[in-house]
This record gives structure tokens, C-alpha cells and sequence, in this order.
């Protein structure tokens, strides 16, 4: 892999579609730090996602009413804009 795919390469297991590395690209082309805490889940600060199913969740909350990549994007933006940087 090139150097400009190492962000990526430590999302990847070896048993991704690839559906969920074009998933794990998107977020991360957005700008936003991705954990992988199982095989099924990706960790955005408090939001959790499963690319398999779309599904999404936050810390301490219920599960987010819209699933999906695109919906997990639209939240992860109306959560950066709540940050004010002085």
C-alpha cells in the first residue's frame, strides 16, 4: 500500500467488504479519528457505527433514529458545528 493509504490500513481487517472500506474511507476523508473496537463496529468519539447494518448509536443515548453512511456523516458534521474554536 502507498503512504497515503496507512490512515486507512489500521481500520482494515482482513474480512471487510468492500462496502465497509469505501465506509471507513468516507469518514475518514471527512476528517474524523476512527477506532475499530471490534470486527463490527466502528468508533467516532462518542457515535458508534456498524457498517454492516448502518446502524448507529451514541454514548449514553439511544440508537439514532436514521441509519446508514450518509446519515452517519450528517450527524458527525451537526456534531463538529456544535464546536466553537476560539
Amino acid at each position: 500500500m502507498t503512504n497515503s493509504n496507512r490512515k486507512y490500513e489500521r481500520l482494515y481487517l482482513s474480512t471487510d467488504t468492500d462496502d465497509v472500506r469505501v465506509q471507513i474511507h468516507a469518514i475518514v476523508d471527512k476528517g474524523h479519528y476512527v477506532e475499530r473496537p471490534s470486527e463490527y463496529q466502528l468508533k467516532i468519539g462518542a457515535v458508534n457505527y456498524y457498517p454492516h447494518t448502518g446502524t448507529i448509536t451514541i454514548d449514553r443515548s439511544r440508537r439514532y433514529p436514521l441509519k446508514g453512511i450518509d446519515a452517519l456523516l450528517e450527524l458527525l458534521e451537526k456534531q463538529r458545528s456544535r464546536f466553537v474554536t476560539l
